[in-house]
């Protein structure tokens, strides 16, 4: 339990120091709980012709899905002025899939032309594939800490079975 908690109050002083870099300030957990509420009144007043069909965001990565592009094209442009009203400083980005394929956090979301969904573990292109060699001098706990949080990472992620094989190479 004690664990949790560290790793609890490291994200809330992680993203408190991130609202203070985009002067949002003030108490981490209540830059959340206003963030809720700006993402409650913008779904709730965005217009029906680009209303995103998901929404889902983890602490200050949105994953939105829309019918075509020119619907994500009109509701960033109204989401950021609608934010520009609020005065929130808040600024959306977006990264577009290419491909068919989406990074979002450590997942790679691909679909096919029938709208069939498939998630892989994403690596960014600059990952290195390299780890902590099993010879070093630390303890054994480590490395096999390191490999089955790989393991569970590969085995949470990839609904694909040849991708998760590839994976657990």
């Amino acid at each position: 339990i004690m664990e949790i908690y560290k790793e609890q109050q490291q994200l809330r002083e992680d993203l408190q120091n991130e609202l203070n870099k985009k002067g949002l300030g003030g108490n981490g957990q209540n830059a959340l709980d206003q963030m809720k509420q700006i993402e409650k009144q913008l779904l709730n007043e965005c217009p029906g012709d680009f209303k995103p069909m998901i929404y889902r965001r983890y602490v200050d990565d949105v994953a939105l899905a829309f019918k075509t592009e020119q619907q994500c094209d009109q509701f960033l442009e109204w989401v950021n002025n609608k934010c520009k009203e609020l005065n929130t400083r808040i600024e959306f980005t977006c990264e577009k899939e290419v491909d068919r394929k989406l990074a979002f956090l450590d997942l790679l979301i691909e679909h096919d032309l029938n709208k069939n969904v498939e998630f892989s573990v994403y690596r960014k292109p600059t990952h290195s594939n390299r780890y902590t060699s099993p010879f070093s001098m630390m303890p054994d706990k480590v490395y096999s800490g390191i490999v089955n949080t790989m393991k569970h990472r590969a085995v949470k992620n990839c609904t694909n079975q040849a991708k998760l094989n590839d994976e657990l190479r």
